[in-house]
């Protein structure tokens, strides 16, 4: 009889990422296979998990619950900052940012929406400090953890297909991590969370209780893993990344999409201070003569957190 995995997937890039590529077929063929979605991602998505051989349906979870989570994964990034110059890159860059004007805002619209920016600012500072130095881990989460409902669909299909392992795809934490966690402790099933992105484990402070066992991109996040997020090193495995199979298989990979050199110039998810650098560079290539027949391609972030956009009339 064969061994069964359940997965699930809770983000439309995890479909296009675990579902899209080949990366579950060695697991399908060794193994029963059975998978379960998030009922919000996009209706494309949906049509093709539907189409699975054992898909067991989709799970829901109400804002108000995501909320509340996501709020705990702030506050333990504040408590634990000290592990990772990531952990204070994402809680002053992102938690903590309230921006008090917008480019492109009408004078109006500031001035009136200032005096609730500058009080949502300070409150912000002001309990950034209070977890960072005083701050309860362990009690908060169990706060939460004592507070909250199982999800009723996730947990009855564990009991019905009562896998022997359980894998969740995750790009940080996220309700369904936790409680498939939860879930998998108490009933004694072993869970395997697979990061989807190379700074996951270096930039998120995971919540606990975590999967038993971890998938990193490489090296670098295998000690991300172990060194900031306290994973046993015996747990944490080197998987590469699946999102990357298309371009390794790509017979023109070696032909260039443009007929011109250029410069490549990645946006990180939070693009502060992007439009200076892009006129930096355009500084460089027009006082230097070796780079005159050059261009900058700009690639914004697919999953960006600013809403500040960049002109790019400029």
């Amino acid at each position: 009889m064969k061994m069964k995995i359940l997965v699930s997937l809770c983000e439309n890039h995890y479909v296009r990422n675990f579902i899209s590529t080949p990366a579950l077929d060695l697991i399908s063929k060794k193994y029963e296979l059975y998978l379960i979605a998030d009922t919000k991602i996009s209706d494309d998505q949906k049509e093709k998990v539907r189409k699975l051989k054992n898909f067991k349906g989709f799970f829901f979870y109400e804002n108000s619950k995501i909320k509340r989570f996501n709020k705990l994964n702030i506050l333990v990034s504040y408590i634990n900052e000290k592990r990772s110059t990531s952990f204070k890159m994402m809680n002053k860059g992102i938690y903590t940012q309230n921006r008090l004007y917008w480019d492109r805002e009408s004078p109006l619209k500031t001035f009136y929406s200032f005096p609730a920016r500058i009080a949502k600012k300070i409150l912000n500072n002001l309990e950034y400090y209070y977890y960072k130095y005083f701050g309860n881990e362990k009690k908060l989460t169990k706060k939460f953890i004592d507070s909250i409902k199982i999800n009723p669909f996730i947990e009855k299909i564990v009991n019905e297909v009562k896998p022997d392992l359980i894998i969740y795809p995750a790009n940080g934490n996220k309700i369904m991590n936790l409680e498939l966690a939860l879930i998998s402790k108490e009933k004694k099933i072993k869970s395997f969370k697979i990061c989807d992105n190379w700074d996951n484990p270096s930039s998120r402070s995971f919540i606990k209780p975590e999967a038993d066992y971890i998938g990193v991109w490489g090296k670098q996040s295998f000690n991300h893993a172990r060194d900031i997020n306290l994973f046993n090193p015996k747990n944490i495995f080197i998987l590469g990344s699946a999102r990357f199979d298309n371009y390794a298989t790509n017979k023109d990979k070696h032909i260039s999409m443009f007929d011109f050199k250029y410069i490549l110039l990645l946006e990180n998810f939070i693009n502060h201070g992007i439009e200076n650098v892009i006129k930096k560079l355009d500084e460089i290539i027009t006082n230097n003569k070796n780079l005159h027949d050059t261009k900058v391609i700009y690639r914004p972030h697919p999953n960006g957190k600013d809403f500040n956009f960049i002109d790019v009339n400029k």
